[in-house]
C-alpha cells in the first residue's frame, strides 16, 4: 500500500470551549449590547466555540483540522457540525485517502446541501493528513507559498472611546497595522469613534468600518439580495485601490474548503472555471487580502 492510497480510519471530534480573559469579558460586557456589537443577542459572550477534528489512517498518519464557531453568526453551534460531521459526511471520508479530497468533497456537494463550515472542517483535515503523509506543508499542495506573514487586522468591540483606544494600542504594541471598528449606535457616534481610532493610529495605518446594527429593513434588503458577478468585479477593482480589505460577501469569510473558494473567485473574474491550485494566489491577490 503507498502513502498516496492509505486510507482514513477514523475520524475523532472535539468541541473546545476557550474562556475569555476576564479583561475581556469586562469589556465586551461595558460595550453596547452584550458582546460590543451592538447586536441585539440575549446573552454575554464568554468564550469561543472551536471544534477540532483529528483523522488517522491505516498507516498511523495523523491530521488535525478546527474550525472557530458563534453561534450568533455561524448560525450552527459545534455540536450541529459535529453531527453533520457524523451522521451524514463520515461515511464519504472512511476508507478513501486524503487525497482524494476533491472526489469526496464532490460527494458532500451532490448529497448534502449547505452546511459548509461542517465541509470546511472535514477539508482543512484532509489537507493536513495529505500534507503529513508526504512530510511537506500544507500549502504546497494549494498552489505554494505566496507570502512569508499575513498582517492582521484588529476588530475593535463597539464601546467607549476611551477603551477602544485602549484596544488599539495593546494592538499596535502586537505589531497589528489594521483596525475594524464596529459601529452602529448613531452617526454623530460613528464619526467621533473613526476621528479619535485615526487620529491614533495615523494616517498610514489601515481603517475600515463593520456595521452589526443595520435598521432591519435594510438588514433584510440585503440579505434578500444575491451577489451579482458584475458586483464582484466592482468590488475586486475597489480591492485593488485600498489597503483595507474588502469581502465579497460573509460566506466567503466563513470557513469554507477551497473548491468552493474558487467558484466565488471564478464568478468574480468572469471566467466559468479556473485550477484550484491557483485559488489561495488569487486569494492574494483579489479581494480578500488582509492590510
Amino acid at each position: 500500500m503507498t502513502i498516496a492510497h492509505d486510507p482514513i480510519i477514523k475520524i475523532e471530534l472535539f468541541p473546545v470551549f476557550l474562556p475569555f480573559r476576564e479583561y475581556v469579558r469586562d469589556m465586551l460586557q461595558g460595550g453596547s449590547g452584550k458582546v460590543a456589537m451592538g447586536l441585539k443577542v440575549d446573552d454575554h459572550w464568554l468564550g469561543a466555540d472551536i471544534l477540532v477534528c483529528r483523522m488517522t489512517t491505516e498507516n498511523g498518519v495523523v491530521g488535525i483540522g478546527d474550525l472557530y464557531i458563534w453561534l450568533v453568526e455561524s448560525a450552527v453551534s459545534p455540536q450541529l457540525v459535529a453531527s453533520v460531521i457524523k451522521n451524514h459526511l463520515a461515511r464519504f471520508v472512511l476508507g478513501q485517502s486524503a487525497f482524494d479530497m476533491e472526489a469526496i468533497q464532490e460527494k458532500f456537494c451532490n448529497n448534502v446541501a449547505h452546511n459548509d463550515m461542517a465541509k470546511g472542517l472535514i477539508d482543512l483535515t484532509l489537507y493536513d493528513v495529505a500534507a503529513r503523509s508526504i512530510g511537506r506543508p500544507v500549502h504546497d499542495l494549494c498552489g505554494g507559498k505566496q507570502i512569508d506573514r499575513i498582517p492582521m487586522s484588529m476588530v475593535l468591540p463597539l464601546t467607549d472611546i476611551e477603551t477602544i483606544l485602549e484596544v488599539v494600542k495593546l494592538g499596535q504594541a502586537e505589531g497589528v497595522g489594521s483596525f475594524r471598528c464596529k459601529l452602529g449606535d448613531g452617526a454623530r457616534r460613528d464619526v467621533e469613534i473613526i476621528s479619535a481610532v485615526r487620529e491614533l493610529i495615523g494616517p498610514d495605518a489601515g481603517l475600515r468600518v463593520d456595521y452589526n446594527q443595520l435598521t432591519q429593513p435594510i438588514k433584510r434588503y440585503m440579505l434578500s439580495r444575491p451577489l451579482r458577478p458584475t458586483v464582484s468585479i466592482l468590488q475586486n477593482n475597489l480591492s485593488r485601490r485600498m489597503t483595507s480589505p474588502v469581502w465579497h460577501g460573509f460566506s466567503l469569510a466563513q470557513m469554507c474548503p477551497l473548491w468552493r473558494m474558487k467558484v466565488h473567485l471564478a464568478s468574480a473574474i468572469s471566467q466559468p472555471c479556473i485550477r484550484w491550485e491557483r485559488s489561495v494566489h488569487l486569494v492574494s491577490t483579489l479581494s480578500v487580502r488582509v492590510a
